[in-house]
C-alpha cells in the first residue's frame, strides 16, 4: 500500500501537477466570475479566480501534509486532514456575505447568486486542489448553465419582480 502511494505522490506533488492545478483554478475563475463581470455584479472574474485558487492551494497544501502524515506517522496515530478543506468552506461563506446588500427598508436582496457563484468557485478550487479533474468539467457546466442561461431562461419567461419607472408630468402646478 505505501509503495502504492509513494509511486502516485512520488514524495510530494511534482511540479507539473501543481502547475496543472494551478493553471485549471484560474481558468475555472475566469470562466465562473465571466458572467457576474458581464452582468456588473460585484464579485467579478478576479474575486472568483482569487477564490478559486486559494482553495485548490489549500487543498494542495492537504495532500501533502497528508502524504507527510503517512510516510513518517505510527500506525496507531488519527489526523484528520479534512479540516483544512471545512476551513475553506466556512471562510468563503464570508467572503459571499460581503456580495450580499440589502436595501434600507428590507424590501431587495442582491448579490445572493454572486456570493454562491463565489462559494461554489472555491468549492471547484477544493475539487482541483485534489486533482479530481472530471468532477470539475460536470460542475463548471452546471455552474455555467445556472449563471449563464438560466438567466435568460428567467428573463424571457418567469415575470422577475423589479423597480418600475414612472414619469409624472404637471400641467397645472396650482391643482396638484
Amino acid at each position: 500500500m505505501l509503495n502504492l502511494l509513494t509511486s502516485y505522490f512520488d514524495g510530494h506533488l511534482s511540479w507539473p501537477d501543481i502547475i496543472i492545478r494551478v493553471t485549471v483554478a484560474t481558468i475555472v475563475g475566469i470562466l465562473i466570475g465571466v458572467e457576474r463581470e458581464v452582468a456588473n455584479h460585484p464579485a467579478g472574474m478576479k474575486t472568483h479566480v482569487l477564490v478559486c485558487l486559494g482553495a485548490a492551494v489549500t487543498t494542495m497544501l492537504s495532500q501533502e501534509m497528508a502524504f507527510g502524515i503517512l510516510i513518517g506517522m505510527p500506525a496507531d496515530s488519527k489526523v484528520d486532514i479534512s479540516r483544512i478543506a471545512s476551513g475553506v468552506v466556512s471562510g468563503i461563506g464570508f467572503i459571499g456575505a460581503g456580495a450580499i446588500i440589502k436595501s434600507r427598508d428590507g424590501s431587495v436582496v442582491t448579490g445572493i447568486t454572486t456570493a454562491a457563484t463565489v462559494w461554489v468557485a472555491g468549492c471547484l478550487g477544493l475539487v482541483i486542489g485534489m486533482g479530481y479533474f472530471k468532477i470539475v468539467v460536470v460542475a463548471l457546466f452546471a455552474i455555467i448553465f445556472a449563471t449563464f442561461l438560466l438567466r435568460h431562461i428567467q428573463t424571457k419567461f418567469i415575470k422577475v419582480r423589479g423597480t418600475r419607472n414612472v414619469e409624472i408630468i404637471l400641467t397645472d402646478k396650482t391643482d396638484t
